[in-house]
This record gives C-alpha cells, sequence and structure tokens, in this order.
C-alpha cells in the first residue's frame, strides 16, 4: 500500500505543470453510530468534533487531494458511555479530467487511505479496546459545477482492495493494556487482505463553495458507511457537517 501512494504521487507530479493549488482548513462536525460485535448488542451513537487539512492542486487536466483528519468524541447506549478516537494520517486522490462543458467538470480517479478508528467503554468492556484499522484503494469520482461564481463539490468512493485490522475473535479477559504502545500495537495486529467481501466502505460527500468570497468558505455534508463482514463484525456509519477555509490559488 505505501508503494501505491507514493506511485500516485510521482504520477501526479512528474510531467504536469500546475494550474493552481489551494490549502484547507476543516473544522466539522459528526455523528457516528458504532455497532460492535462485542458490545453484546448495544449499538453506541455520539458526537465527535473533526480537525483536518487539506491540499488541492489543479493540472492542466488532472487534479490531486491530499487530506488528513482528527475525529474525537463520545458515544452512549443505554446510560453506557463510550468514548471514540478516529485519525485518518493520509487520504490521496488523483483523478483525470473529464470537462463536459465550462460548467461541470468530472475527475475519475483512485484514492488511497489510511484510516484508523479506536473506540473504548469503561462501563461495559473495563480495559478494553477495540478498533478497526484500515489502508486501502478505491476508485473514486470528484465532480465539480461552477454557476453564479459559486461551486457545488461531489466526491464518491467505494472502497475494492484493503489491509484490515480488527481484535480477536476470542477476547483475552486476563491480559490486556491501555498502555498508547499497547494500543498502537493493538490497531497494527490481526491484518487481513480482501475486498468488498471483507469489508464494505462507502464514502460520499458534497461541498457548497462560496467563490465568490475573498478568501474562499465552504459547507460540506459528509456520509460514511463501513461493514466489516468477518467475526468480530463492525457496522460503523458517520454523516457530518463541516465549515472549511481555504487559502491559495483560484
Amino acid at each position: 500500500m505505501a508503494k501505491v501512494i507514493i506511485a500516485l504521487f510521482v504520477f501526479a507530479t512528474l510531467g504536469w505543470s500546475p494550474v493552481a493549488a489551494q490549502h484547507k482548513i476543516i473544522i466539522g462536525l459528526d455523528w457516528q453510530q458504532i455497532d460492535e460485535d462485542y458490545n453484546h448488542g448495544l449499538i453506541f451513537d455520539g458526537a465527535e468534533l473533526t480537525l483536518g487539512y487539506g491540499y488541492t492542486k489543479y493540472f492542466s487536466e488532472s487534479k490531486l487531494d491530499l487530506e488528513s483528519k482528527l475525529k474525537f468524541g463520545f458515544s452512549e447506549s443505554h446510560e453506557v458511555l463510550g468514548f471514540n478516537i478516529s485519525f485518518q494520517p493520509i487520504k490521496v486522490f488523483y483523478g483525470l479530467e473529464a470537462k463536459y462543458n465550462d460548467e461541470f467538470v468530472v475527475y475519475y480517479g483512485l484514492a488511497f487511505k489510511s484510516d484508523y478508528i479506536l473506540a473504548l467503554y469503561p462501563d461495559l468492556q473495563m480495559g478494553h479496546d477495540f478498533w478497526i484499522s484500515s489502508f486501502q484503494l478505491a476508485p473514486a469520482i470528484n465532480a465539480g459545477y461552477s454557476f453564479d461564481k459559486d461551486k457545488l463539490n461531489f466526491r464518491l468512493s467505494l472502497a475494492a482492495l484493503g489491509l484490515y485490522s480488527r481484535p480477536s475473535v476470542k477476547k483475552d479477559e486476563y491480559n490486556y493494556s491501555l498502555a498508547l504502545s499497547d494500543i498502537l500495537s493493538d490497531m497494527h495486529s490481526n491484518m487481513k487482505f480482501g475486498t468488498i467481501g471483507l469489508a464494505t466502505d462507502l464514502s460520499f460527500g458534497v461541498e457548497y463553495v462560496f467563490d465568490k468570497l475573498q478568501p474562499d468558505y465552504s459547507i460540506s455534508y459528509d456520509f460514511r458507511y463501513l461493514l466489516y463482514f468477518e467475526e468480530p463484525k463492525l457496522r460503523y456509519l458517520y454523516h457530518g457537517m463541516s465549515f472549511n477555509y481555504y487559502m491559495g490559488d483560484k
């Protein structure tokens, strides 16, 4: 997977002169739901604060997107509390342009993403951590429609290949630790490679950019639905709104 991201970056940056580049600061609020197999049928819902950074480089006939996000918050089910941290170190999208007219353009390409979701349930599963970690490659589409000096952007991706880490099928009731080093080790253990038969991860987003403002601002909505099918199973859903501040070229 590391070779994939390097290849995408090299392919995107060699041989093309950039037309424009933008930086983006992301602040958002999400609502997430976790159905963890180990939680005895309890489904946890709660809010997360999102902080992120993005970088977009436009070429004459292509586009490169880089994005990193950190989310943290809480969840609850039947007065039982959970705590959640999600970290997306990098998401890379590279797409080739298909311009249908002056207002509507679509970029068809691939996205690579590394992603970590960690949950703790101290009142239910004292001392245990629960997670899903992944390194994914996905066909992806980015589209944009311009009107009245503003823009409406759309994003869609579905993971096709991935490496996934989940807790063991049998939980160790006697030997466990929440030390940071042990959590980091856990989140890279039990790695399995698979396609959509192992896990389905669908992401969709829409963004309204107030392009007439200097600098640009935008409001975006994001949706994600992740299913892990092998034991222990997991269903994870989030949707939320974010405010984005752009800096750089138009």
